[in-house]
């Protein structure tokens, strides 16, 4: 899927260093594998665990800063993220069948359905500027697999809040 954009303007000193941290793509889908999110705060997919459906790992974002905190991926910098993050643009959420979530553009939002129970229905949850997963790192996707029927899950993307958040729907259809 494809990630978010930004754009802004910075004025620089002469000799100014910045630095410019670029999101990676998350691993591909595989049969009965976890699925790496990209670097730089892309979350792990997962497959379904009954067949061969697997989602993807989600993409990392790209950010740029005025210092470097260990490696230089978004969430080193929570503690000065309104001093030393200069820009964000959010990674694609993974995808695989048509759905992705992501800290930049979204996709559909489905169901995950516990227990196969219409009450028990979760959603995946697209980040905002204001709200999401984490600072600088997309969610993950589940990994205790009890009572899910035939769900495959996607990795969040990055970003300055990632995506993905699960939460319990008050969806009541099948």
């Amino acid at each position: 899927m494809v990630g978010g954009y930004s754009y802004g303007y910075y004025s620089m000193n002469a000799n100014q260093v910045i630095y410019v941290s670029v999101g990676g793509k998350g691993d591909d889908g595989q049969f009965q594998s976890r699925n790496k999110g990209g670097w730089n705060g892309g979350g792990d997919g997962e497959w379904d665990h009954a067949d061969d459906e697997s989602m993807a790992g989600g993409g990392g974002c790209t950010s740029v800063q005025i210092s470097l905190k260990g490696d230089g991926q978004l969430f080193n910098y929570e503690s000065v993220r309104n001093t030393d993050v200069l820009i964000v643009a959010g990674g694609g959420g993974g995808g695989g069948f048509g759905n992705q979530y992501g800290g930049g553009e979204t996709g559909s939002i489905p169901e995950v359905r516990i227990n196969n129970k219409p009450t028990d229905l979760y959603e995946l949850k697209q980040a905002t500027q204001d709200s999401g997963y984490a600072f600088g790192q997309g969610q993950s996707a589940i990994t205790d697999f009890t009572g899910v029927v035939n769900t495959e899950i996607p990795g969040g993307g990055g970003g300055w809040y990632g995506a993905i958040q699960l939460f319990q729907s008050l969806m009541k259809h099948l």
